[in-house]
């Protein structure tokens, strides 16, 4: 009798320690099978002898299917890719795992990057990399036009910019911004920061104003209008992605755009090594000692699109899914994030590491920007802003509106759509 019961017993611990594991480990998200994401789950599976499931949703229905899943309990994934907006937006609906990192670890992470599964100061899950804008700049261009540093504020990339188009006779533009897909409204995000305003602001009940239709988004407009519509700009930023800005500076046509850092050096060293030294990066010059500008007005600004995994507050694989959170933070797996994606660590103390900022020098600007002002919000209507206002960017370039037209266009726009 004495061994049936301890049969049962150790039969029971057995389906028990099975249960734990009987679904794998999974992880919703919009990329494919084949990103580094997927194979370091996958590597990760393997190492601990569990299952994984990458579950790859179309990226236009993505974040209706996270929300369907969360909002009616129906959802049996474990992890989902999130940054800051969603991560605030679906807050109540996480697993809150700020006591189970390391101190170390949160110290060690760059703030910027944490935002993205951060919320409240509660922890949801692990960044997997810095991603911020900076200004490249081509040095020897602008050495050739007489300047001996990249420029401080607008006024000066201004100068700067106009220079250059007029010293080589049009034939390189001073000045490149993607035009296309998130280019126009992120760039106006960064530059009614920068002026020192605020897209939005709370009212009394914590909902989501516009706050940008006063002086400070009109001097935006005023310096937009000029990223865009100069003679100096480059005409492809009206049109293209961010891809063909990238290989314009790094083959030379443009001397300075705002792209992603460490998203031009792999172009210059693979496709034109003439251009390996003169092709630099440093902080997006901000409004701070312009002529015009108004008071609050920052030296630099800037709009992180970090993103990571959070882990949903049913899951059935908690502790694993902590685990996995915690191999993001190692050194190991940042160094083949950055190789994959190009994308900055987001360690701090690896960007103390003489060998990684001697391959990758724009690191330390990375980081540098990531020190000055960025907001963004949990607003679930932010694509749909994005595109309502787009256009009306577009009619600010083309002068067929006023700056103040086209800020009461702005507000009514985010108001109605907040109210569908």
């Amino acid at each position: 009798m004495k061994f049936k019961v301890n049969s049962i017993l150790l039969l029971c611990l057995v389906f028990a320690a099975i249960s734990v594991f009987a679904s794998p480990l999974s992880f919703i998200t919009y990329h494919t099978e084949d990103c580094i994401e997927a194979q370091l789950l996958n590597e990760f599976g393997d190492e601990e002898g569990i299952d994984t499931d990458w579950i790859a949703i179309p990226s236009a229905s993505y974040h209706d299917k996270v929300a369907l899943d969360l909002f009616t309990s129906k959802g049996t994934w474990d992890i989902f890719y999130s940054w800051q907006a969603w991560t605030m937006e679906f807050e109540n609906y996480l697993e809150d795992i700020t006591e189970l990192i390391p101190d170390e670890i949160k110290a060690d992470v760059v703030e910027a990057a944490a935002d993205a599964v951060v919320s409240n100061g509660k922890w949801y899950g692990m960044p997997m990399f810095l991603s911020i804008y900076v200004l490249y700049y081509n040095e020897e261009l602008l050495q050739e036009a007489g300047y001996s540093h990249p420029p401080a504020n607008f006024d000066e990339l201004e100068e700067m910019s106009e220079a250059i188009y007029k010293k080589t006779d049009g034939e390189v533009y001073g000045f490149a911004r993607e035009g296309t897909a998130q280019g126009p409204f992120q760039t106006f995000l960064i530059l009614i920061q920068s002026v020192g305003g605020n897209f939005y602001a709370k009212d009394s009940e914590g909902n989501l104003v516009p706050d940008f239709n006063n002086e400070y988004g009109k001097r935006a407009l005023e310096i937009y209008k000029k990223l865009y519509g100069s003679d100096w700009v480059d005409p492809q930023s009206l049109t293209s992605l961010d891809p063909v800005i990238r290989r314009a500076v790094a083959s030379g046509k443009v001397a300075m755009a705002i792209c992603p850092a460490g998203s031009i050096d792999p172009i210059v060293a693979n496709d034109f090594p003439e251009n390996i030294g003169k092709v630099k990066s440093t902080i997006i010059p901000g409004d701070l000692g312009d002529i015009n500008a108004l008071s609050n007005a920052t030296r630099s600004s800037t709009i992180p699109g970090s993103m990571g995994p959070a882990i949903r507050k049913s899951s059935t694989n908690k502790n694993i899914a902590v685990d996995y959170m915690l191999m993001l933070a190692t050194p190991e797996w940042q160094k083949r994030i950055m190789d994959s994606y190009g994308f900055v660590p987001m360690l701090k103390s690896m960007a103390n590491d003489k060998e990684i900022i001697e391959e990758n020098p724009y690191i330390v600007t990375a980081m540098e920007q990531a020190k000055y002002p960025h907001q963004r919000w949990a607003d679930e209507y932010y694509d749909a802003i994005q595109e309502e206002v787009t256009p009306i960017l577009s009619m600010v370039v083309s002068g067929s509106i006023s700056f103040d037209d086209a800020l009461d266009k702005m507000e009514e726009a985010v108001k109605e759509t907040r109210e569908d």
